[in-house]
């Protein structure tokens, strides 16, 4: 059964923590930014697919990107509340899109590294967690709207975020909070080397998602980033 008093706490602490984001803008992120909660008590696998849409600032151009991916997410708890994170993935499709031009391709590589903590409980039923992460995603284009193109766009990201989970039942959990990050993108032409960067930018999000303890050591997970950049992911997160 629902526990109303739980949702209506979680609702309360949903519009501390995420609303005063709503208005802000969001910028260079692909699909690597995806949450896909677990539990930080146990060592976790995450499988997750993600996909991401925004603008990128690249040169004096603005560009929409949409990128898909493939991520492995590893949390591993080290004691009194850290967790020790790393993921690894593959961008199953990229895509660059400005006015008349259209850049496109798949494969690539994701990774990243961070560390999680969680808060001593305060905020009655809300369990808090700060994470810090560093992330690079490289996405190979081999199609332009011209033929065959050699480039790859690249994003480095760091980001910080925070987050408040609270149980709607014995098996069901909603988490949502902020997420902060700052970055910079790179568009590369492997034929010449030639190099277009962006420019250090970033932002402040709000984001959401849901838990579903489907066995013991099995969970399903859907999240969502909003703002300017629209992420969403879906998984299943192993524990063990």
């Amino acid at each position: 059964m629902l526990d109303l008093r739980k949702f209506a706490g979680f609702i309360l602490s949903l519009s501390v923590i995420a609303l005063p984001a709503l208005n802000g803008t969001a910028f260079a992120s692909g699909a690597c930014c995806s949450v896909s909660g677990g539990d930080p008590k146990r060592l976790s696998l995450t499988v997750v697919g993600a996909s991401a849409m925004n603008h990128e600032a690249i040169g004096a151009d603005t560009y929409e990107l949409s990128q898909q991916a493939l991520l492995l997410k590893l949390g591993k708890p080290v004691g009194r509340g850290f967790v020790l994170q790393a993921q690894v993935g593959l961008p199953a499709a990229t895509e660059l899109s400005h006015e008349q031009m259209e850049l496109s391709g798949r494969g690539g590589l994701i990774y990243g590294a961070g560390v999680g903590y969680k808060l001593p409980r305060f905020l009655e039923p809300v369990d808090l967690t700060v994470s810090a992460s560093f992330s690079r995603s490289l996405g190979y284009l081999d199609k332009d709207m011209a033929g065959t193109i050699d480039q790859s766009f690249r994003i480095n990201e760091f980001q910080v975020l925070f987050i408040g989970e609270t149980a709607l039942s014995a098996k069901t959990a909603l988490y949502a909070g902020l997420r902060a990050y700052s970055g910079k993108n790179q568009l590369k032409d492997n034929s010449t080397g030639a190099k277009v960067n962006g420019d250090q930018e970033g932002s402040l999000a709000a984001l959401a998602g849901i838990r579903y303890n489907l066995a013991e050591k099995l969970s399903l997970v859907a999240d969502a980033g909003f703002g300017h950049t629209r992420v969403i992911g879906i998984g299943a997160v192993f524990s063990f």
